[in-house]
């Protein structure tokens, strides 16, 4: 229906075939603390976003697709942020130099969504509550899985769910899908998340048979 098989694309069997290294990378960055606490984003559909803890490791931003509200507060604090992923990129640099070679990712970041964390029902930025096409595709990578965490995608009425283990990998239209996370194991959820162009290399992907 709404999931995307992204297996066949060469940055993922990358990321995969490599996934304990980027995991050791990511451990080493977090244990420094250079997270930032994911800010409560306003949106069309809800008041906030994002309910319980919930950290987020930008490596590459593109403030084109950023919420209004991250590209404002982006801008306002650049000097600071870009001193931080730049701290964050000498911890991670296998794995900035392995997506780094790919341009068509205008950004990518770890996710991490503690116990009963929740990012509630959205559009992504530039979706159909705007009224406009979105440039970018998002590609979910689950670096540490958790049992009863599950991402929901809402189309015509239908509800379609798919669960995190360790490697597993799905896309999905952020801006055109209606979607929300949910936590309710006793484990976080650690996840890899690019986003990428909307090229041809992305528009004939096939749907991922869950």
């Amino acid at each position: 229906m709404s999931f995307y098989d992204v297996s066949s694309l060469p940055v993922i069997k990358e990321i995969i075939d490599n996934l304990d290294v980027i995991k050791e990378e990511f451990n080493m960055m977090r244990e420094s603390n250079l997270q930032g606490p994911k800010q409560q984003v306003p949106t069309y559909f809800q008041k906030n976003v994002y309910e319980g803890k919930i950290n987020s490791y930008p490596l590459k931003l593109d403030k084109r697709i950023l919420d209004p509200a991250e590209r404002k507060d982006f801008e306002d604090t650049y000097l600071q942020k870009m001193e931080r992923f730049n701290s964050r990129r000498n911890l991670c640099e296998f794995s900035s130099s392995l997506i780094d070679k790919y341009p068509n990712i205008l950004q990518y970041f770890f996710n991490e969504v503690y116990p009963k964390g929740t990012i509630n029902k959205h559009y992504g930025v530039g979706g159909v509550t705007s009224k406009s096409i979105p440039i970018h595709f998002r590609i979910q990578i689950t670096i540490e899985g958790g049992k009863d965490c599950y991402f929901f995608i809402e189309k015509n009425g239908m509800i379609e769910k798919i669960g995190y283990f360790d490697g597993s990998s799905f896309g999905f239209r952020d801006g055109m899908e209606l979607h929300w996370f949910e936590n309710n194991g006793d484990k976080i959820r650690t996840a890899l998340i690019i986003d990428v162009d909307f090229d041809e290399s992305i528009r004939n992907l096939p749907v991922l048979k869950l």
